[in-house]
């Protein structure tokens, strides 16, 4: 024992040493949580940056989500239906083209069907029967003639 140290004083020292390590246990156990919290959203981090599509949502639903898909009227469309007899108010024949748009080969082109066109920009609607062919030298699906009428006003 030490020069003038009472067991009271000893004791007393003791006690504040345990207190100091009580202390120092639970923000070690802090630290340790806070450490594993922050190792786990680094690996979080590094695994969305991998990825390249957006990832799924893990957030809360929507209360009213919208329907998917296009809503009827809006948009492009793919395929419109032919005019009535009504509106048709000429036709137009387009001759068979002598060279093939894609290759440049000249020559007869092997006629493979007849295809309907509808010109309808303009008030008064032309259908358009043109020719659908294959080039001999390209062996490539048909290559449909582009028609364009002009219309006087």
């Amino acid at each position: 024992m030490g020069a003038g140290m009472t067991d009271k004083d000893l004791f007393e020292i003791i006690r504040r040493q345990s207190e100091q390590i009580d202390q120092l246990i639970a923000e070690n156990k802090a630290l340790k949580a806070e450490i594993a919290r922050l190792k786990k959203r680094i690996e979080e981090l590094e695994r969305r940056e991998r990825k390249s599509a957006a990832p799924f949502s893990r957030e809360k639903r929507t209360a009213d989500p919208k329907p998917p898909g296009r809503r009827p009227g809006e948009g492009t469309f793919a395929h419109k239906s032919p005019p009535t007899p009504q509106q048709i108010t000429q036709t137009v024949q387009v001759a068979t083209p002598n060279t093939c748009p894609r290759c440049g080969f000249t020559g007869p082109l092997i006629f493979t069907r007849q295809d309907k066109a509808w010109v309808t920009e303009l008030a008064p609607k032309t259908p358009c029967r043109s020719p659908s062919t294959t080039c001999p030298s390209w062996s490539a699906p048909s290559v449909t003639t582009r028609c364009v009428v002009t219309i006087p006003t």
